[in-house]
């Protein structure tokens, strides 16, 4: 198999998730203002239960498939054995992930009062199984990826300004959701044959069956501490107070989505050079994609907080600005949960320390639950961020501290230091023009027109080794 440009995938997965925060940009000021904070939180509420459902059907398979796929891609024969056993899996977790979701729905009375709701939302568990999207990423086919999204998105968008217009309509929004996330699923069921034809077989499921419940307690433990903040303030609080919290995670999701593209991408490449014995070229490639992502991360982090509330006000309107404190403290998350994201999938995983993943995402997880029950009556939405906060941070110490033994010293210091000072001038442009007191806007427009421009200036003048072999790839 000929092998595919790690800087064209790059940019295409980039791409793809810059699509994620243009729809948003164009659908969240509408559907937060139609919808209202109450309603738009049913939504968000709903999304979290069956996120944890989704969790049960994925069954930890996309991490494992990459690892174990990504090191056998170019045998024909062995990877078609292995993609039936993992789809076979694949298909008895969904079943199993739908009978947990109904038994819920009959235990708790306070989710039974969202379950059409719910039930609508849980379509997205039965495409992304059939879907196979790992088989996609296994063979780095970015461009299939990154076109089916935008066409499915660009459809949603035309169907959300057809078919909602009142508060009442939250029901036809989360069924155009389901379209926007995994309708594209439905597109690539026919197109994958050309890499595979899938097909069921109960032969040598047990082999995998020990590293995928390890990686699925790891995804379990790692949901529970990012996503119960919204479930438990669901049940403490109220919708409208879920909506406005609601709006702070998307976005900050959004955001981490892009940057951790640059790890995603990367996660294939690095299995196959392991799987060669390609040891030296895997620790150089993750020194790489460490100080590729410091340099996008950095900025973003210090771009958010300073627009805060501009950003909420222009994405949502005014009845959600009263979370920017929730907001600065999910943008400060970023710095570890990114963190998490690369030291996890790009090392411990890809080295088969799934069980130091499992401890660390338990251990944040419990303390994640605890901290919610304790802050959240006190503070609200701003405890719920703070428990993430430190979730986060105390699964990336654990997480730094086992990575050390298979690539240390991953911090190029002449590179931090020019994302550092150009971080600082970004903070000091957001804030001049802040002083200015225009219009919200063009406050915006011109602080991320400045920021990038001095930013990029700066990594070229004290030669960024990503920015420069950035250029000089563009000039290639």
């Amino acid at each position: 198999m000929k092998t595919k440009s790690l800087k064209i995938n790059t940019v295409l997965n980039v791409i793809k998730q810059l699509c994620s925060v243009l729809f948003p940009l164009i659908t969240i000021p509408y559907v937060t203002r139609i919808l209202q904070a109450t309603n738009y939180g049913k939504v968000n509420f709903g999304s979290s239960i069956v996120s944890y459902f989704t969790l049960i059907a994925a069954f930890g398979i996309t991490n494992y498939s990459i690892r174990e796929g990504g090191q056998i891609r170019n045998d024909k024969e062995k990877f078609a054995k292995f993609a039936n056993e993992i789809f076979t899996i694949n298909l008895l977790s969904t079943c199993i992930a739908y009978s947990g979701l109904i038994l819920v729905l009959f235990i708790s009375p306070k989710i039974r009062s969202y379950s059409i709701l719910i039930l609508i939302q849980s379509i997205t568990i039965i495409l992304s199984t059939l879907g196979a999207n790992w088989i996609n990423t296994i063979f780095e086919d970015y461009l299939f990826i990154t076109l089916r999204y935008i066409v499915m998105q660009v459809v949603s968008l035309v169907l959300l300004f057809l078919f909602v217009h009142t508060p009442d309509d939250y029901i036809i929004y989360a069924v155009i959701n389901i379209i926007a996330t995994a309708g594209g699923n439905l597109l690539n069921t026919p197109y994958i044959r050309k890499y595979v034809r899938l097909k069921l077989t109960f032969r040598d499921l047990k082999k995998h069956l020990v590293p995928l419940v390890l990686l699925f307690f790891n995804e379990v433990a790692f949901t529970i501490y990012v996503n119960s903040d919204i479930t438990i303030l669901g049940f403490l609080c109220t919708d409208k107070e879920v909506g406005i919290y609601s709006l702070s995670v998307k976005i900050y999701t959004v955001i981490k989505t892009i940057i951790n593209s640059i790890v995603v991408v990367s996660m294939p490449r690095m299995a196959s050079m392991l799987g060669n014995d390609c040891v030296d070229e895997y620790r150089k490639l993750c020194r790489k994609v460490f100080m590729a992502t410091l340099t996008i991360l950095i900025p973003a982090i210090i771009g958010m907080i300073s627009l805060s509330d501009k950003i909420l006000y222009v994405v949502a309107g005014r009845e959600y600005v009263v979370g920017k404190e929730s907001f600065c403290i999910l943008s400060l998350t970023l710095f570890f949960s990114v963190g998490v994201a690369f030291y996890g999938n790009c090392i411990l995983i890809i080295n088969r320390l799934e069980k130091i993943c499992l401890k660390a995402a338990c251990f944040s997880a419990l303390l994640n639950i605890v901290l919610n029950f304790i802050l959240i009556p006190f503070i609200g939405y701003n405890g719920a961020a703070l428990t993430t906060l430190l979730s986060e941070a105390v699964t990336a110490i654990i997480y730094m501290k086992y990575s050390k033994q298979f690539v240390n010293n991953i911090v190029d210091k002449k590179d931090l230091l020019s994302i550092l000072v150009g971080g600082i001038f970004i903070f000091i442009i957001c804030g001049v023009i802040a002083y200015m007191k225009m219009n919200t806007y063009l406050s915006i427009v011109l602080s991320i027109l400045f920021s990038g421009i001095v930013y990029f200036t700066i990594q070229v003048a004290l030669r960024n080794k990503i920015v420069v072999d950035f250029l000089q790839s563009f000039k290639r």
